[in-house]
């Protein structure tokens, strides 16, 4: 199973004022690379479970609205594109996503 990072950060298309929340799941081995991989997170809810985990706004999480994370919309874009990271997931969440992917992706 990857190793899964726990910050979130803003993604911007194409510039600042469309900054978003995201999860990066990408490992830190990869830090050098050029790129790196996301999950969005909304504040869109929806009834779907099985590849939406639901983020409750903390401090730790850095969110302010109930959200979920898009399981099923990973991106990967320039790292420069990327703001500054604000935020963590609780470890339970961070589970759920774990699991959620991993069925989204048919892994194990």
């Amino acid at each position: 199973m990857p190793v899964y990072l726990e910050l979130a950060l803003n993604w911007n298309f194409p510039g600042p004022e469309n900054g978003k929340p995201a999860l990066v799941i990408q490992s830190d081995l990869f830090s050098k690379h050029p790129c790196v991989t996301i999950l969005p997170i909304t504040t869109e809810i929806r009834p779907l479970e099985t590849f939406r985990v639901a983020v409750e706004p903390s401090e730790k999480s850095g969110l302010r609205a109930p959200s979920q994370i898009m399981v099923d919309k990973a991106h990967t874009f320039p790292r420069d594109k990327a703001g500054a990271p604000f935020g963590a997931l609780e470890a339970r969440t961070l589970a759920a996503e774990n699991w959620a992917l991993a069925v989204f992706l048919e892994l194990g």
